[in-house]
């Protein structure tokens, strides 16, 4: 599963906070499927692209999702700032990162390249809206509520199943 998503937008937040818990439970956790972060922060959204360099940075110390829940939770506080650094900050304070290296990380070249990594990916995908979501084969678009997730995810399974038992084509005689 990957999740094209902006830290700032109130759809992207609407699913995190109604239905990453169960994926998570239903899939992560058991070893179903494996989930990742595409950043795609919106032009519209002015501090969504120091959002995605931060939880990149929050990455670099294994702290990615801690990170994500932290900002998604400040959503609201996030929109009448002025200056986000600040916010951003603290969070990685609050969450016991190396401040220093994190400090050190948002400022560098090498997560401003993960990041454009990040949007080359998702323009390719041609996605243009948040969140988006790819499920093996499928994908779905919106804040998708986890019943109509779940048929999705479980559709994928099956099929990812079924090709890992078809047998690889033999050499021709």
């Amino acid at each position: 599963i990957v999740m094209v998503s902006d830290f700032q937008c109130p759809y992207c937040r609407d699913w995190h906070d109604s239905t990453l818990t169960q994926v998570r439970q239903t899939y992560v956790e058991t070893g179903k499927a494996r989930l990742a972060y595409l950043n795609l922060p919106l032009q519209g959204h002015r501090h969504a692209v120091a959002m995605a360099k931060a939880a990149l940075c929050a990455a670099s110390q294994e702290k990615f999702w801690p990170y994500a829940d932290a900002m998604f939770s400040r959503q609201k506080t996030v929109a009448n700032l002025g200056d986000v650094q600040p916010l951003l900050h603290t969070l990685a304070d609050s969450l016991k990162l190396d401040t220093a290296a994190f400090t050190h990380c948002n400022k560098s070249s090498a997560v401003t390249a993960l990041l454009n990594s990040d949007l080359r990916e998702a323009n390719q995908a041609n996605i243009r809206s948040t969140p988006s979501f790819f499920v093996g084969q499928f994908l779905l678009e919106g804040a998708v509520p986890f019943p109509s997730f779940k048929k999705a995810v479980d559709s994928a399974l099956v099929i990812a199943e079924a090709k890992a038992k078809t047998p690889a084509p033999g050499p021709a005689r």
